[in-house]
Formats: structure tokens, sequence, C-alpha cells
């Protein structure tokens, strides 16, 4: 979970039973499960010990990692709905909702890796190491429906 996320939404009507609104959401990173052995025993170090030839997972610990940047999630969404009154006890209306306007990348892939059992520390830990996003790409969504 984001340690800190904050959400923002707006509605304006200028009448002419028309609707505008809006919706920001700004997140920081959120930590990403991670395993650290770096004070573990190098590979081939145990045998004489332990009797076992590879121990690199004897002083392993959960150790999450933060991904590099100041955001981790942020979306804008922007919609406009318009209602028809047909006099009756049925009402038309249209809404048109443009989802990530801006189409922010939110990513997915970060390094999690600490490095190997014995170090050295690895330098990109934390860093993107792939193109999968979250949540779609900028979107347009056209909607019609009926109140009675």
């Amino acid at each position: 979970m984001a340690k800190h996320r904050l959400v923002l939404s707006g509605i304006y009507s200028p009448g002419w039973d028309l609707i505008f609104s809006s919706k920001l959401i700004l997140a920081a990173p959120k930590p990403l499960s991670s395993i650290n052995r770096l004070n573990s025993p190098a590979p081939n170090t145990c045998a004489p010990i332990t009797g076992v030839a590879s121990c690199n997972d004897l002083r392993a610990y959960h150790d999450p990692v933060t991904p590099d940047g100041t955001l981790g999630f942020k979306q804008l969404d922007l919609a406009v709905e318009k209602r028809w009154d047909t006099g009756t006890d049925l009402t038309f209306k249209v809404r048109a909702d443009l989802l990530n306007a801006f189409n922010w990348r939110n990513w997915t892939s970060f390094n999690t890796n600490w490095g190997p059992a014995g170090g050295p520390m690895n330098p990109t830990v934390g860093s993107r190491n792939g193109n999968a996003i979250l949540d779609p790409t900028r979107t347009f969504k056209l909607s019609f429906g009926f109140d009675w």
C-alpha cells in the first residue's frame, strides 16, 4: 500500500442539464516485496561450518524495495454528461469519459534484487526494469442511458 495517496475530485454544472467532472489521483510509490541476502554467507563458504554447500538464506530477511521516483501512480480522469428531459418520466443521457487524460504511464516492473549472498549490493535495486504498466493508457468511453 502506498504511504501517501491524494484523491481530488470536482463537479461543475453550468446549467443546460450539463455536468462536468474530474478526478485526480496521486500516490507515492508502493514498496515491493523482496528478500535481502546480502548478510548471508557467500556461496560455497558454509560447508566447513554447517556441512551444507550453500546457505544463501542463512541470514536472509524480508526487506521491501521502494521504487525510485516521487510519484508511483498518477491519473487524471475527465467526464462530461448531458441530459435531455423528454417531458415525460423518461430522461435520456449521454456521458463521455476520458480516462488517464494525459496518458501517464504507471510502471509496475522494478528491480527487487538486492544482490547475491555475501554482496556486493546491486546498484540498480529499485529502478525500473520493464515496460509493464498498471491500468490502461488513455481511454475514451461513451455511454448512453435512460432514467425513468
